[in-house]
């Protein structure tokens, strides 16, 4: 290797330092335990079962591919997969599209 004129490189030496604390690990991992049990948990809204089932029915009754279902309803098919498998919860606007394009009627309350 040659060394480039106006460069310092110096080699990088990485040293694991050794901490040690006199820590209990019974009375350590009750802690965790608890601080675990003390968060707050977010829980994402799904599409309730019925709903993905009937926009799947639907949609197979008429015979079309998420694809094309997507393409009458101005959204990404992907997004389609998301509601047929319960991952995402629809917005009002695309439920009522949903509903024109399917005929079908779909629940619309956000606890589903």
């Amino acid at each position: 290797m040659s060394i480039v004129s106006g460069q310092d490189w110096e080699p990088v030496v990485l040293k694991k330092t050794n901490t040690n604390k006199n820590v209990n690990t019974k009375q350590n991992t009750k802690q965790n335990t608890n601080n675990i049990d003390n968060m707050d948990v977010e829980i994402k809204p799904t599409v309730s079962l019925s709903n993905s089932l009937l926009i799947q029915k639907a949609r197979m009754e008429k015979k079309m591919s998420q694809k094309e279902l997507a393409q009458k309803i101005n959204i990404d098919s992907k997004i389609i997969q998301l509601y047929e498998s319960g991952k995402v919860v629809p917005e009002v606007k695309l439920m009522i599209k949903l509903e024109k394009v399917l005929n079908i009627k779909l629940n619309k309350k956000k606890s589903q």
